[in-house]
C-alpha cells in the first residue's frame, strides 16, 4: 500500500512511519522541512522607481515618490509633467494598466511611447479623468522596442495623487 502526506504549514516536521503485519512492527522517523512560499514579485511600476520630468523644471512641478503626490505649480502645455518606467513592447502587445488617481477631475494621459529624446513616437495612449480607480488598455503595433510606460499630467495647476499602479 501507498501512504501520502500533505504538509501545508512551513517549518520543520518530524514524521514517524510505522508498519505492521499484525505480528511484527517496525518504525522509522523522518524530518521534513517545508519552506515558506516566496514573496510575490515586486511591482516594476513602484512609485519610488519612476522617472520624473517636468517641462520647465522644478519651478513648474514637484514630485514626492513616497506619497505619490505631484504638485503642478504652473499651468502650461497639456501634459507637461511626466512619470515613466521602462518596458519592452512587441507587435500587438496589450498592456492593461490599473491605477488609482485623484486630481480634481483633471485628466491623466497613460502612454506607451518610444524611449529616448527628440521627436518621440507614441505607440499607444489613453486619457482618463483622474478621479478614482482607473483601467486603461494600450495596444502597441511596434516590434521589440525599448519603450516607456508613462503617466502625463499638468493641463492645469493641480495636486494629483497617484498610487497602486499595475500593468499586465
Amino acid at each position: 500500500p501507498n501512504a501520502y502526506l500533505t504538509l501545508s504549514a512551513a517549518g520543520t516536521h518530524v514524521i514517524t512511519f510505522t508498519g505492521s503485519d499484525g505480528v511484527n512492527s517496525v518504525s522509522d522517523t523522518m524530518t521534513v522541512t517545508v519552506n515558506a512560499s516566496p514573496p510575490p514579485p515586486s511591482n516594476p511600476f513602484a512609485l519610488s522607481d519612476a522617472y520624473f520630468w517636468a517641462d520647465g523644471g522644478g519651478s513648474r512641478a514637484t514630485w514626492n515618490p513616497s506619497t505619490g503626490v505631484i504638485n503642478v505649480l504652473q499651468s502650461g502645455q497639456p501634459y507637461q509633467v511626466n512619470l515613466s518606467w521602462p518596458v519592452v513592447v512587441t507587435a500587438g502587445i496589450t498592456k492593461t494598466v490599473t491605477f488609482s488617481c485623484v486630481g480634481g477631475g483633471n485628466t491623466v494621459e497613460v502612454v506607451l511611447k518610444e524611449a529616448g529624446g527628440g521627436n518621440i513616437s507614441v505607440y499607444a495612449s489613453g486619457v482618463v479623468n483622474c478621479d478614482g480607480n482607473k483601467t486603461v488598455t494600450l495596444t502597441s503595433a511596434q516590434t521589440n522596442q525599448a519603450a516607456l510606460l508613462a503617466f502625463n499630467f499638468g493641463k492645469a495647476v493641480e495636486t494629483y495623487a497617484l498610487g497602486d499602479i499595475n500593468a499586465q
